[in-house]
């Protein structure tokens, strides 16, 4: 019972709409048609006995088009409630689309990343030595990604404060991949000269560093950042590095 009420209270709003719509523009036309007519009479240019037959040869064709107006925004409300119900599933449809589409990508991206700093594994990178360039051996640094959903999706890039690297690779579930990411980060802490780093005070800096991750749809999701602490110190001809999560 609730809804038909609500759906004539509808019809009529729709209804009185379109009759306004419609009716508004005839209303001047009324107007001056009616001031005509009484102008006539009152200076008798009508006579008294046709004053009658005037008024209603004026007032007749409005009451025809009168009818036929609300005829038309009875039969027009309709078809109007009925487009506007169409569009609002259409809009609604299309926001749980978007939403299944969200909550997939999010449930596709199920991931966690940590930094390790190897003890064994070496990188070399040219760095400056009294006005020299040597190559020099840096503990390397790893973005090490693990896939914990059901879908593969692809590591878009790295990021720190302002720093971006760019690495576009798959990362299967369950199977963890590894990105050395040793220059970039030697480079954003000491530079490339091998004299900054003192042997008996380690050079120490805390990155924020987050990851972006793609899914197979297009969506895109960015890690809150995880705080890394990096220290480097220098060794004979050698970087060592240690990497603790904060």
């Amino acid at each position: 019972m609730q809804s038909h009420i609500s759906y004539y209270k509808r019809f009529l709003r729709q209804a009185s709409r379109d009759l306004a719509r419609w009716g508004a523009p005839q209303v001047i036309g009324v107007i001056l048609a009616f001031a005509i007519l009484m102008f006539q009479i009152h200076f008798h240019l009508i006579p008294q006995e046709m004053t009658r037959s005037a008024i209603e040869s004026v007032a007749l064709p409005y009451v025809v088009l009168a009818g036929f107006l609300i005829m038309m925004a009875i039969v027009n409300a309709p078809v109007q409630l009925d487009s506007q119900r169409i569009s609002q599933v259409s809009t609604r449809d299309n926001q749980i689309a978007d939403l299944k589409q969200t909550i997939a990508a999010t449930s596709e991206l199920n991931f966690h990343f940590h930094l390790e700093a190897s003890r064994i594994s070496r990188t070399d990178l040219k760095m400056r030595y009294l006005d020299q360039l040597m190559m020099v051996g840096v503990s390397t640094i790893e973005l090490v990604v693990t896939n914990a959903g059901q879908h593969s999706f692809n590591l878009v890039a790295c990021r720190w404060f302002q720093q971006e690297i760019p690495i576009h690779q798959g990362v299967s579930p369950n199977i963890p991949i590894r990105v050395n990411i040793t220059e970039e980060i030697v480079t954003a802490l000491v530079g490339d000269d091998f004299n900054t780093t003192s042997t008996v005070v380690p050079t120490t800096s805390t990155l924020p560093i987050s990851i972006e991750c793609q899914a197979g749809a297009g969506e895109t999701v960015t890690s809150a950042p995880g705080n890394f602490q990096i220290e480097i110190s220098r060794a004979t001809k050698a970087l060592n590095v240690k990497v603790m999560k904060r």
